[in-house]
């Protein structure tokens, strides 16, 4: 068993490797990337191979990396302690750092190199080995100086090992994937690829699920493996017939409104503009319903607004609708204040750029199980758009990958046209989920029943739900959150 208690465990894993995680693990090369679709079991290996050396290695030193230190937390450094047997050693918490009975030491450190005092510490340090998860997050000179760092004396060899999703023809490809690099690289770096179809012990509904909601691009890189640049556009699936709704007219699914109806929970992203750049200003109005399709109602945008302008347009566009959820970029600390006094109080965005493109990529695909919901036809987004959002409508069409000098992808956004599809990436990686799974009618849901047995089954339901929470208690609960309230205002509150 494991420090901490999870899914897997070191024996498990050990007796189910995988034909590229026993390449990986066994590999004699000094560099190697394993790199392949979700789930192909890269952190496993990652994580098993520190486990494997620093046992085998008295007095040595580790470290462990991610770019990000919630999910170095949350991921890698899980992973490592469900894996590492209780008694192969002791875990310190407070420093993150893992201490072998032969005395070897592995430390769990973020990567991101802009903190001055990150970067300090790794140049100080004598490695034996490093391991760095997700690797196409990190920068080809954070990649240099960790390997600068592997130079510990005592250690009878030294290994530097990457895990990771592709991404395109970058750094990661360039050292250990492309046929023509050096010689001395040749003979230094092994690449390893796989695909998630490579993990035999993924349920099938898993796979599927991705097969359904992922788009074309995503699937290259993330399913198949495939070093594959994106090209040009975004959001390729996005169209004006399949992603809009007419608001000038009444529609069944907004129960006879033009417009979602005012209690549904809402959602908004507010890229700030900035007025030495000359950038607008860009609020996005989402309105989620409850199977979690989302439908933005409204936008705000413009260049050269003022602060109070820009609250009074939100609040008129709110009126009626309850407390919403806002997340923006915190780049201009200064601006996100002055919202505040106006009434619009906010949370600093979740702002990892790759998966927040993939999530909202997710909510733009076009799923062929679900029904859509203005046309009736089989085949919809989970995304849709007002068709008076003439602004956003414009950018998500015109949204690019950018390239350098040369015409080669660089692997991120253009900033041309970024605006409103920012906003909107903020609010939904933010504040909603991955929409892997299908909805599952519950019995009470059942359109050929009675409304006497509708009402049992929703209660019948209810008092399940209700038993088993009692069963297990909340280890987070969201504290009650005021009415949106307009401040001095005399229109009342908002419902």
């Amino acid at each position: 068993m494991g420090v901490y208690r999870g899914e897997i465990d070191f024996e498990s894993a050990v007796a189910k490797l995988l034909p590229h995680q026993r390449q990986f693990i066994g590999s004699p090369s000094r560099n190697v990337a394993y790199v392949g679709g979700v789930g192909s079991g890269k952190t496993v290996a990652l994580c098993l191979t520190a486990i494997l050396n620093g046992a085998n290695e008295p007095d040595g030193f580790s470290l462990i990396g991610r770019l990000n230190m919630p999910a170095l937390i949350n991921s890698t450094m899980k992973t490592f302690l469900e894996l590492v047997p209780e008694s192969e050693g002791s875990w310190k918490p407070s420093e993150k750092r893992y201490v072998f009975r032969n005395g070897h030491e592995v430390v769990f450190l973020h990567l991101d190199i802009s903190d001055p005092k990150v970067s300090g510490h790794i140049k100080s340090m004598n490695l034996s080995g490093a391991y760095i998860d997700e690797a196409t997050e990190i920068s080809e000179d954070i990649y240099f100086l960790v390997q600068s760092r592997l130079r510990r004396k005592t250690a009878p060899r030294h290994l530097l090992r990457l895990a990771s999703n592709p991404a395109g023809h970058d750094w990661v490809w360039r050292h250990y994937f492309d046929p023509q690099r050096s010689a001395q690289l040749l003979k230094l770096n092994l690449g390893i690829t796989a695909t998630t179809f490579d993990n035999t012990h993924l349920s099938q509904e898993y796979v599927e699920n991705m097969l359904a909601t992922w788009p074309t691009d995503w699937q290259e890189r993330y399913i198949h493996g495939h070093f594959s640049d994106f090209s040009d556009l975004i959001y390729k699936e996005f169209n004006e017939r399949t992603h809009t709704w007419d608001a000038s007219r009444a529609h069944a699914h907004f129960s006879g409104s033009n417009m979602p109806p005012l209690s549904w929970p809402t959602l908004i992203g507010i890229d700030i503009g900035s007025d030495t750049e000359h950038d607008p200003w860009s609020v996005v109005l989402i309105a989620v319903a409850p199977d979690g399709t989302l439908f933005q109602f409204d936008e705000v945008y413009g260049r050269g607004l003022l602060i109070s302008e820009i609250a009074d347009r939100v609040w008129r566009k709110m009126e009626g609708r309850p407390t919403p959820d806002m997340a923006y970029d915190y780049a201009n600390r200064q601006c996100a204040l002055e919202l505040a006094e106006h009434g619009i109080h906010g949370q600093p965005a979740i702002k990892d750029v790759q998966p927040g493109l993939f999530k909202v990529s997710q909510y733009m695909h076009v799923d062929g199980r679900l029904r859509h919901p203005f046309s009736g036809a089989a085949g919809a987004p989970r995304y849709f758009i007002s068709n008076h959002c003439t602004d956003t409508i414009k950018e998500l069409t015109g949204y690019k990958w950018a390239k350098d000098r040369s015409g080669n992808a660089t692997g991120k956004p253009a900033h041309d046209n970024s605006h409103s599809p920012d906003a909107i990436r903020y609010a939904i990686h933010t504040y909603r989920p991955l929409p892997e799974r299908m909805h599952v009618a519950e019995q009470w849901e059942n359109p050929r029943i009675d409304e006497m047995s509708r009402l049992y089954w929703y209660e019948a339901a209810k008092h399940e739900r209700d038993g088993e929470l009692k069963k297990k208690p909340l280890r987070f609960q969201r504290p009650m959150r005021s009415v949106f309230r307009r401040p001095h205002s005399t229109r009342g509150v908002l419902q």
